[in-house]
C-alpha cells in the first residue's frame, strides 16, 4: 500500500505490478486491487499479472475491473535444443537436465517430442550409450501466439460476468532483468547469480501490457485508465501466421 501511495504521490502514468494474489485466500484482503482502486481514483492505470495457477479454472487473480490482469502467452521465438544420440540419431526439443553437474552424465527427457521412446532407447540399450546436447538454438513458433498452460484461468471466481483475465501478452522464455540474490532455477544447490534471467510467467507478461498502456497514454494523456484498458482490449489484428499467413 506504501508503494501505491509513494507512485500516486509521484503522478505516474502507469503501475506494474508484477505480481499476483493467492486466489486461495479471501479476496477482501486484495491490497493489490486496493491500491490499484486508489490509483484509478487519481487516473492511474494498474496493471497486474493474472497468475501462473494455470489450467486450473478460476484460478485468475486480479479480478478488480478497475486494472488490467494480464494472461501469458508464448512468442515465435523458441529455444529449442539438438540431442545427438551414440546412433547419430538426431532429436530436437526443450531438454530437462537434473542436476549441473554433467559429467559422465546424461538425463535424456525430451520434453513434448514423439522420439522419447527412441531417447531411452539409444542411450540406454548398451549398444552405444552416447549422447551430445548440443548449443542451444532459437527458431521460429509459427504456432504463436497461444496462451501458456500455467497461466491462471477464469472464470472470474467473484462475479462472472466480469470476464478476466482482461489480456494476453508474450510470458514465456523472456529475457528479463533479474534480482542477484534470486535463483536462477528451481534448484536449491544452484548458487550462482546474475543480473538477467529467462523467465517463464505471468509476471513477464505484465510489463509488455504496462508498456502498451504507457504507449497509448502518449497519444492521448487525458484517457482515463477505462479509456486506455478499453483501447488495449478491444483493438486487435492478426498475428497467428499459420492462420494468417500473408
Amino acid at each position: 500500500m506504501a508503494t501505491f501511495d509513494d507512485a500516486i504521490s509521484d503522478v505516474v502514468d502507469i503501475i506494474s505490478v508484477s505480481l499476483g494474489y493467492n486466489f486461495a485466500l479471501n479476496y477482501t484482503e486484495d491490497v493489490i486491487a486496493i491500491g490499484a482502486f486508489h490509483a484509478m481514483q487519481h487516473g492511474i492505470l494498474t496493471s497486474t499479472s493474472a497468475g501462473d495457477n494455470g489450467p486450473l479454472p478460476f484460478s485468475i487473480v486480479g479480478v478488480a475491473p478497475w486494472m488490467i490482469s494480464a494472461a501469458a502467452s508464448t512468442t515465435d521465438r523458441q529455444f529449442v535444443d539438438k540431442v545427438i544420440l551414440g546412433d547419430n540419431t538426431t532429436l530436437m526439443g526443450s531438454v530437462i537436465i537434473n542436476g549441473f553437474d554433467l559429467k559422465g552424465k546424461m538425463f535424456p527427457l525430451i520434453a513434448g517430442y514423439q522420439a522419447v521412446n527412441t531417447s531411452f532407447c539409444s542411450i540406454e540399450d548398451g549398444r552405444n550409450p552416447k549422447a551430445t546436447i548440443m548449443k542451444s538454438e532459437i527458431v521460429r513458433d509459427v504456432n504463436a501466439p497461444t496462451v501458456n498452460s500455467f497461466s491462471s484461468r477464469g472464470p472470474n471466481p467473484i462475479t462472472p460476468d466480469i470476464l478476466k483475465p482482461d489480456i494476453t501478452a508474450p510470458g514465456a522464455e523472456i529475457f528479463a532483468a533479474w534480482s542477484p540474490v534470486g535463483l536462477l532455477s528451481e534448484f536449491q544447490s544452484d548458487t550462482r547469480s546474475g543480473k538477467y534471467n529467462i523467465v517463464t510467467g505471468t509476471s513477464m507478461a505484465c510489463p509488455h501490457v504496462s508498456g502498451a498502456a504507457a504507449y497509448v497514454k502518449t497519444f492521448h494523456p487525458h484517457w482515463s485508465p477505462s479509456a486506455i484498458k478499453s483501447a488495449l482490449m478491444i483493438t486487435a489484428s492478426p498475428m497467428n501466421v499459420m492462420r494468417n499467413p500473408d
